[in-house]
């Protein structure tokens, strides 16, 4: 997804895993935008970036300006203004948390390609990768199961780690059925 600072634009990731946004604190300094550091009065513990054990006590409010298509088909500009906490050595530029999701009401559509920002009731056109690097191991259960429609179960599994630090998809064999664990 595309977004801009300065009238510059910059490409950023939208993380429903994240519970706050996050800014590299080297890309933000490299950009000069002499933005006002504020201390927090405890450190803020951070899970999530990896197995990084991650902690920040330093955040900025950052405007975001995201173009997008509203109801007539015009372009217009969504602006928000929200936390972003630096983050030493993040992959990314910035990740958009789920304090700016929820706000600001912007439901992710894969499938469409597009993001919707019901607070302005624009579109913003998204860009879905998968991650790189997808290692291929066998995992077993001791029996087959079963998963009714609209429910939830604990599934055992025996599982050899080939890596750490990854996500794991799950594709039965003899079905076209994808699970995200």
């Amino acid at each position: 997804m595309k977004f801009s600072l300065n009238e510059v634009p910059y490409k950023v990731y939208m993380d429903t895993g994240c519970l706050i946004t996050l800014i590299n604190r080297k890309w933000l300094q490299s950009n000069k935008l002499e933005l006002p550091i504020y201390i927090m009065a405890k450190l803020l513990p951070i899970r999530g970036i990896g197995t990084r054990k991650v902690q920040s006590q330093e955040y900025v409010i950052l405007t975001i300006y995201f173009p997008g298509i509203d109801k007539d088909s015009k372009q217009v500009l969504a602006k928000i203004s929200q936390e972003a906490h630096l983050i030493n050595d993040l992959a990314a530029k910035l990740l958009i948390g789920t304090n700016i999701l929820v706000l600001e009401k912007i439901d992710i559509m894969i499938s469409k390609k597009t993001s919707h920002i019901r607070s302005y009731g624009i579109d913003i056109k998204l860009k879905a990768t998968p991650k790189k690097g997808i290692a291929r191991s066998p995992v077993h259960i001791i029996a087959g199961i079963t998963i009714p429609p609209f429910a939830s179960i604990a599934v055992l599994i025996h599982y050899i780690a080939t890596a750490k630090d990854k996500d794991l998809l799950f594709k039965p064999d003899d079905s076209p059925v994808t699970l995200f664990v």
